[in-house]
Order: C-alpha cells, then sequence, then structure tokens
C-alpha cells in the first residue's frame, strides 16, 4: 500500500473543509461506508469549483467517501470500506456486476505537482473468477499511456500496477487526466484504490502484472507414465517421488480396524493384507495423521482408554511406519499438535502443553517433531513427506489467528529441515471454496519466515467447490512464493447420499462405478495445478465394524470418553467411521471398482 491511514485521514478532513467553504457552509456529503452514486455524469462539484478543487490530484484515495473530484460513468462502482478485511481497511472504490454485463469510467483532469518522466498508478484486488477486463490511462500534452489491469487473487489481496514502463514527459501546472475504465462480465467483481501520478522511477517495479519465475523448480524427469499428464518435478535439485506422480492414501485407522476383526479381502476374495494390495495397486506413499497424547490421564495409555479415531499415537504411527517399509511404500506423518482431531472448527491444545505460551508451544512442537521422526525413522521407512498441522485454517494446539499458528509451524518446521532436509514440509489448509489461500496463508507464513515446501489443500467435491476453483487457488501460492501443491484429502462416496450432484455437474450419484469415476476425474486434474506432485485418498479402508469395537479398539471416529478431552464437539457416546461410504471396500471387505479394476496403475505406472 503506498498510503498510512494517518495521511489519509488527514488529506480527508483538508479536502472536506475546502468543500464546505466552496459551497458557502453547506454541510458535508453524507458520510457512510456505502456511498453509491447514481453517475450518469458527476455535477457534484461545478466547473469552477472543479478547477480550484484540481489543483492536484484529487480524493486519489477515495477518503471523501465518495466521488469527490473525479467525472464518473456507470451504476456499478461505489465508494465504500470493508470491515472484515485485514490489508485495506480504508475507503475505496468497489465494481461489481451483479445483474448483467456492464460497464464504468472514472476521470479526473489535474494540474501536475512533478515535472519530468511521470505515470500514473492503481491499487487492485477481486475474484479469482474476473472475466472482463480494466484499464488504467494517463494523458498530458497530447501523449497517453495506459495499463490493462485485471484482478485475479481474490479478496483481501491488493495488486499493484502503473504506467510506468511508458512514461510521459509533463512539466509542473501541466493539466494531466487520469481515467480508469471497466468492461465487467455478470458476476464480475473487484476494487481499486489509491490513484497516483508521480515519477515514473518511484513507481517502476509497483506492479503485480509481472510473472514470477523460481529456479528451485523445473519441470521433467518423470519415470513412470499414464492418463495423469505428468511431466515430473525436480525441486530444490530433488527430483520429487523419484519421478512418479504421489498416488497416496491415509489410512490412520488401519490398525484398530484390524484389530476390531475386520478383513481387507483380495480381488478374489481371499484374505489380504491392505498393504500389499495398495502397493500391488500402484499406491506409493501412506499418509498417517499422529497424535500427541490420545488417551484418559491416569489409566494404562490402551486401546480402550483411548478417544477412537484409529487411537492414532506415535506407536501406532511408527507400526504402520514398519508396515509401509515392508510393502515398499513411503511414509507420510501428518502431526496434528493435539491429542485428538484437528480441523478448521478446533484445534485443542495437547494435555501436557497446558499454561504453554505460544512460543513455549512451538518449542514443544520441535521437541516432539524430532522424537517422532527419529522414531518413524528407525524403521528404515522412506519418509517423504511431514505436514506441521491439519487443515491449519483457524487453530493449531489450542492457538488460534495465523500469526500463532505461523510460530509453531516455524519451530516445527526447522526441526524437520535438521532432522533430514529431503524430507518435503507440507502445510495444510481447506475450504478453497470460500479461502483466499494466498491472502490469508501464504502471504502471512512467507512474512513470518516459515520454511516450507508444500502448500497442501483438502478437496472433498461435496463440501469445497469445483475442481477449477481449487486450481486458481492452488496456482496462485505457487505462482507466487514458487511452493510446490498437492491434494492432502479427497475421498467420493460408492454408497449413501453424500454425493457432489447437488452441486457439481461432473460428478454422479454415489455408486461403487461413480466413486471410480470421480477418483480418476480428480487424479487426472489435479496434475493440471501448478507444481502439483499428487493427491491422497482421506481413510478408504476404514470401514463401519462392530459398535462394541468403537470403545474397545477405537476403531470409531470417536469413543465415549472423548468429551472429557473436548466437551463442546465429542459426543456423549462412541461412533463409528464417519466415512464408511467413502471407502475402497464395502462393508464384507470386498473391493470396489477403484481396487478391482486397479485404477491407479491406469492413472500413473511407476517405473
Amino acid at each position: 500500500m503506498r498510503k498510512t491511514k494517518f495521511m489519509k485521514k488527514v488529506s480527508a478532513v483538508i479536502l472536506l473543509s475546502s468543500l464546505s467553504l466552496l459551497t458557502f457552509g453547506c454541510s458535508n456529503p453524507k458520510s457512510n461506508k456505502d456511498t453509491k452514486k447514481d453517475n450518469k455524469k458527476s455535477t457534484e462539484v461545478t466547473t469552477e469549483a472543479n478547477i480550484n478543487a484540481n489543483n492536484s490530484l484529487t480524493n486519489g484515495d477515495f477518503e471523501a467517501k465518495d466521488f469527490s473530484g473525479w467525472e464518473t460513468t456507470g451504476d456499478i462502482i461505489k465508494v465504500q470500506t470493508d470491515d472484515w478485511a485485514t490489508v485495506n481497511k480504508t475507503y475505496f472504490v468497489k465494481m461489481s456486476a451483479d445483474a448483467a454485463d456492464a460497464s464504468f469510467e472514472v476521470k479526473q483532469s489535474f494540474k501536475s505537482s512533478v515535472s519530468g518522466d511521470c505515470a500514473a498508478g492503481i491499487d487492485y484486488e477481486g475474484a479469482a473468477s474476473f472475466a472482463g477486463s480494466c484499464k488504467l490511462t494517463v494523458e498530458a500534452n497530447g501523449k497517453s499511456a495506459s495499463v490493462d489491469f485485471k484482478p485475479s487473487k481474490d479478496w483481501d489481496f491488493w495488486e499493484k500496477t502503473s504506467t510506468s514502463e511508458n512514461p510521459i514527459k509533463v512539466e509542473e501546472s501541466d493539466v494531466v487526466t487520469i481515467t480508469i475504465t471497466g468492461d465487467l462480465k455478470k458476476g464480475d467483481w473487484g476494487d481499486f484504490d489509491n490513484i497516483v501520478f508521480d515519477k515514473a522511477d518511484s513507481l517502476k517495479g509497483d506492479s503485480s502484472n509481472e510473472k514470477k519465475s523460481f529456479d528451485n523448480i523445473t519441470y521433467g524427469g518423470a519415470k513412470g507414465s499414464g492418463s495423469i499428464d505428468y511431466k515430473g518435478i525436480t525441486y530444490n535439485g530433488m527430483l520429487i517421488n523419484n519421478g512418479n506422480y504421489i498416488k497416496g492414501v491415509d489410512i490412520s485407522s488401519v490398525l484398530s480396524v484390524e484389530k476390531s476383526g475386520f478383513v481387507y479381502k483380495n480381488a478374489d476374495g481371499s484374505k489380504g493384507d491392505l498393504f500389499k494390495i495398495l502397493a500391488d495397486n500402484g499406491i506409493n506413499c501412506v499418509r498417517v495423521r499422529i497424535w500427541n497424547d490420545p488417551y484418559k490421564q491416569g489409566p494404562p495409555k490402551s486401546a480402550i482408554n483411548s478417544y477412537g479415531g484409529g487411537v492414532c499415537d506415535l506407536d501406532y504411527a511408527v507400526e504402520i511406519a514398519k508396515r509401509c517399509k515392508k510393502a515398499g511404500i513411503s511414509f507420510f506423518p501428518d502431526f496434528h499438535y493435539s491429542d485428538w482431531w484437528s480441523d478448521p472448527g478446533r484445534s485443542i491444545c495437547p494435555k501436557a502443553w497446558e499454561g504453554m505460551s505460544v512460543d513455549e508451544k512451538a518449542k514443544a512442537a520441535a521437541e516432539f517433531t524430532t522424537e517422532a521422526l527419529k522414531k518413524i525413522g528407525d524403521t528404515g521407512v522412506n519418509i517423504l513427506i511431514a505436514s506441521v498441522g491439519n487443515e491449519t485454517n483457524n487453530f493449531m494446539a489450542g492457538e488460534s489467528g495465523i500469526e500463532n499458528i505461523a510460530i509453531i509451524m516455524k519451530d516445527a518446521a526447522e526441526a524437520i529441515r535438521a532432522y533430514d532436509k529431503n524430507i518435503l514440509i507440507a502445510v495444510h489448509f481447506t475450504n478453497p471454496e470460500k479461502t483466499n489461500y494466498l491472502a490469508s496463508y501464504a502471504k502471512p507464513l512467507d512474512e513470518a519466515g516459515v520454511d516450507y515446501d508444500i502448500f497442501a489443500s483438502s478437496y472433498y467435491p461435496f463440501w469445497h467447490g469445483t475442481l477449477d476453483n481449487l486450481k486458481s487457488k492452488l496456482d496462485l501460492v505457487a505462482d507466487n512464493y514458487g511452493k510446490l501443491t498437492m491434494i492432502a484429502e479427497y475421498s467420493y462416496s460408492y454408497m449413501g447420499s453424500q454425493d457432489a450432484t447437488a452441486t457439481q455437474k461432473e460428478y454422479k450419484k454415489a455408486s461403487p462405478e461413480n466413486q471410480y469415476d470421480a477418483i480418476k476425474l480428480i487424479n487426472e486434474f489435479s496434475a493440471s495445478i501448478n507444481n502439483c506432485i499428487g493427491t491422497f485418498y482421506w481413510e478408504p479402508a476404514w470401514p463401519l465394524t462392530d459398535e462394541s469395537t468403537w470403545d474397545e479398539y477405537g476403531s470409531g471416529w470417536t469413543s465415549s470418553i472423548a468429551k472429557e478431552y473436548d466437551p463442546n464437539t465429542a459426543p456423549e457416546k462412541a461412533q463409528g467411521s464417519a466415512c464408511y461410504e467413502q471407502s475402497w471396500f464395502d462393508q464384507e471387505g470386498n473391493q470396489n471398482p477403484v481396487l478391482s479394476k486397479g485404477l491407479f496403475k491406469k492413472l500413473w505406472k511407476d517405473k
């Protein structure tokens, strides 16, 4: 931003005082947060007054709370503020074509207060799906220069542009005209602010239109092949996953399910081993959530005294890692930094960390991470990725807000880097359908100095909008910060009513065959996301086990004692798997088509 809030307020006071004198004591224009005008042509200021008011560029920051000093055309613009914004909390111009395609023009002539090679500049933001066009034009002494700008990074992420690449020579007091025009398509929205005219050199480099390049990421070197259009990615000198697309699953609940008596079957119906079944089907990485201490205080640490959800302590993770090693599958520990579920609605502080400051929690997270990686690493399994948090939109370890989350992430990430610099460090967020990943998370993490490699998102099509929207959100992070991207969680139902047919035409009603098609669609599309290295299906092997096992083996999503730890969201009684309808096995353990037809080997066959 080019302004300060203080200077904007001072300018506004001076401007309004001047207008009061010019109108011989009439009251100032009404001040409110939404000052939309009917703008066939602004006649608010007479020609003589306009000349007097515009001895220099007037109200370029719109802190007059209206269009004072400007001529405007079109009824799709208004001056307003946004109480929810974090970047620009002052007044700006909102443009919005709600009902139909529409256009606008905002124009001002003024006397230059500078001389030399000069240019105009503007700040703007708007919808990632913005389909129209906007232009900033400056004219003086028979010369003109213009620059197109198009909002693309969504709400609360302001960009800048200027005409500095094509400066105009002016002398002080020469008349200059700045014009902002927009041709919006139905549904487009955007904002602009801080229109300036200054020496071109002072505005050079002040542009968001330049495409960034990152030497640490190159494409090529793919080893395998399939219907996924993946070229291979080398990142910081390392060919990711040996040139193979990551086809991952999260099977955190597997030990509790097996202990509950469930049998995973081979394609021919015989008793099988889940890890071999997955490996034979082309799965090359397993993700496992890790909770710090998912047990009731006091009694022995056993499943019957756990909060359920697969138990998922470090010892369980180590056992799964051993079986991954045997099957030739890489490992991905997902640290929640809680004793139970962490997601956008909660991340309760681990019992052992209660009373700690955020800095103390960050240190504790680093120590826990190091201990866990050492124990997992001792199994000999290849640790491909490690995640510092799970769906950390709002909370981590009892702390709220991205600033506090970043403090914990930073120390935890440093611990991973110190243990093994080749492990890819992931951050994980969700709700791409309503969240600006770039402004809300990637930018503050960068400012906080969090060292990570992968920006990962959950994507459940029945909740999280379209694949095109997901791509737009992750592409912005990849393009602006040079990060790898990944789908950390996704799934689709083979039975029941939870499908995406109500909102998206690409998906079909839940059935085994339609589950196959949805998984194929998501994976093939994922490779079009910039810098995407793979996907992880969430809990494809978590069936609905017998009710008696939910407390005894922790094979339901919650046990009857979880409420002691999470009184706000845990139910009174134990409950079974929350995702059995998205399983790759039916309730008798038979394989669904995604396995029996070998989908993942068709998507990408490792070499």
